[in-house]
C-alpha cells in the first residue's frame, strides 16, 4: 500500500529531522531502524492511537495479563523508506501517516451485508489493507515486513522500550542473521533537534497555551476557586484546537496541585504551571499571580528569578555549551542573591513533555544503548527547544515562578514565543 501520504493535507507535515536520523543511522552502522513507543511511531511515521497505549489485555479478555491489547511499529530506513504496521482495529488513524507503505495485521468483524459505497482513496487504501492483513498479530506482521524490505539479515535498531518483551524475543529467533540492537537512546538524541514542521508545532502549542495562561491568571480574583481557572484553561486550549496537558496552581506556598481546590485569598500571590498538547506536541510554561501589591521581599525573590531565567539562563545558552553549564549559570547568579532554596533547571521539549537536553548539574551518568554512547550532559545545538524554569515555595506565604520556552540558535538562543515576566500579572 502505497502514497498514503498524499491522501490528507496533515499527513503532508513530516515530523522526523530526515537528514538528522540518516545522520544518526550511518554512524551507528543501521540499515534501518523500528519505533516502538507511542513518541517513535508518531515522530517516525505520524501515526497515533490515543487508545492503543492505554488499552490493555484485560480489559478485553478478563484474567489476562497487563500486556497491551495490540503493537504498532514505524520503520525508517537509512535509504529513506518508511514504514507503518499497524493493528486492523487503529488502521484509519493510519490516514494522518506520511510514510511510503502501511501494513495492517489482524482482523476486525465488519458486517458486509449491505452494498458497499464508494470510498474516498486514502480510505480505500487502509480498507484493502485490512482485507490483505500481514500478520495474525504485529510481530509477525512486523518481521515480514523486515524481510520484504530486505533486512532480514540487516543492521537493525529496534526500539526495544518501545516493544513488549515477547516481540523482541520473536524477532531475534525470526531473523536469527540480522543484527537487530536496542536504540531507543538513540532516537530521543535524534528527537533533541527539531525539524521545521516540529517547530512550527511547538511555536502553534506555546502561543496558544500563553495565551490560554495568562487569560486564566487576569481572571483571578479574591474568592475565585482554583477550579474555575482550570475549567477556564481548559475551555480556552480546547477552542485553539488542543488538549490539557496540566494546570498545576501553588497551593499555600508548599507545592503545586493538579487537583486540589480552594478559594483564592485577599491579595494572594501564587504561581501556576500550565501546559497543553497541539496535534501530539507539548508546551509548559509558568507564572506568578498577584492579587494585590507584592510586598519588597517578594518581589525582591521575583527580580532574582526572572533575571535568572530570561537573562542569565537565556544569555548561557549557546551552541557547544553543555548542558549543566547553563544551569550552574542560573544557580551561581541566585546565590549570589541570597536564593538557594530553589532548582533552577531546563529541559528539552517535544513530543514528550521531557525531551533531552536536561539542564541539571552533571551527574556523571552515559545516555547509552547498543547503538549511541554518549555523555549525559549534553552540549547545545541550533534547533534545540528548551525550557527555562524555577520554581520557590515560601508555605504560608506564596509560590513564585518562572517558566519560558526557548529555542537554540547558530548564535545563542532566543526566546520561542513572546512570554512576558517583567513582573507577576495581576487581574485585569
Amino acid at each position: 500500500m502505497t502514497g498514503l501520504a498524499a491522501t490528507t493535507a496533515a499527513s503532508e507535515r513530516r515530523l522526523v529531522n530526515a537528514p538528522r536520523l540518516a545522520a544518526f543511522l550511518e554512524e551507528a552502522g543501521l540499515d534501518a531502524i523500528v519505533g516502538g513507543s507511542q513518541a517513535n511511531v508518531y515522530y517516525l511515521s505520524g501515526y497515533r492511537c490515543w487508545l492503543e497505549p492505554l488499552m490493555r489485555e484485560w480489559m478485553m479478555r478478563p484474567g489476562a495479563g497487563l500486556g497491551p491489547v495490540q503493537e504498532s511499529f514505524a520503520i525508517a530506513t537509512r535509504a529513506g523508506a518508511s514504514c507503518l504496521v499497524v493493528g486492523a482495529t487503529f488502521a484509519p488513524d493510519a490516514l494522518a501517516s506520511w510514510v511510503d507503505d502501511v501494513r495492517v495485521w489482524g482482523s476486525f468483524g465488519y458486517d458486509e451485508e449491505l452494498p458497499a459505497g464508494e470510498l474516498e482513496p486514502g480510505i480505500a487504501q487502509i480498507r484493502a489493507a485490512q482485507r490483505k492483513p500481514a500478520g495474525d498479530d504485529a510481530a509477525q506482521a512486523l518481521i515480514g515486513t523486515l524481510r520484504d524490505l530486505g533486512l532480514a539479515e540487516g543492521n537493525i535498531g529496534i526500539d526495544v522500550e518501545g516493544m513488549e518483551p515477547q516481540t523482541v524475543e520473536r524477532l531475534r529467533a525470526a531473523l536469527p542473521r540480522a543484527n537487530l540492537r536496542g536504540c531507543s537512546n538513540l532516537l530521543r538524541v535524534v528527537r533533541m533537534v527539531k525539524s521545521a514542521p516540529e517547530l512550527d508545532l511547538l511555536s502553534r502549542c506555546a502561543e496558544l497555551n500563553e495565551k490560554a495562561g495568562l487569560a486564566t491568571a487576569a481572571a483571578a480574583r479574591r474568592g475565585t476557586r482554583v477550579s474555575e481557572l482550570r475549567h477556564g484553561f481548559r475551555a480556552s486550549v480546547a477552542a485553539g484546537g488542543a488538549e490539557v496537558d496540566h494546570y498545576s496552581p501553588g497551593v499555600a506556598g508548599i507545592g503545586l496541585s493538579t487537583s486540589a481546590d480552594h478559594a483564592l485569598g485577599d491579595g494572594e500571590v501564587f504561581s501556576i504551571d500550565y501546559g497543553c498538547i497541539l496535534d501530539g506536541y507539548f508546551s509548559d510554561a509558568g507564572l506568578t499571580v498577584a492579587l494585590g501589591g507584592v510586598a519588597e521581599p517578594l518581589r525582591a525573590r521575583y527580580d532574582a528569578l526572572r533575571t535568572a531565567i530570561v537573562e542569565v539562563g537565556l544569555e548561557a545558552m549557546r551552541p557547544g555549551v553543555l548542558a549543566s553549564s547553563v544551569h550552574d549559570a542560573m544557580r551561581e547568579f541566585l546565590a549570589g542573591h541570597g536564593i538557594t532554596a530553589c532548582f533552577p533547571h531546563g529541559h528539552g521539549l517535544g513530543i514528550e513533555l521531557r525531551d533531552y537536553p536536561i539542564l541539571v548539574p552533571d551527574t556523571g551518568l552515559r545516555i547509552a544503548d547498543d547503538c549511541i554512547d554518549l555523555p549525559a550532559d549534553l552540549p547545545l545545538e541550533p534547533g534545540m527547544v528548551i525550557n527555562l524554569e524555577v520554581v520557590i515555595l515560601l508555605p504560608g506565604a506564596a509560590s513564585l515562578e518562572v517558566e519560558v520556552t526557548t529555542l537554540v540558535t547558530s548564535s545563542g538562543a532566543r526566546p520561542l514565543v513572546v512570554q512576558d515576566r517583567a513582573a507577576p500579572i495581576g487581574p485585569a
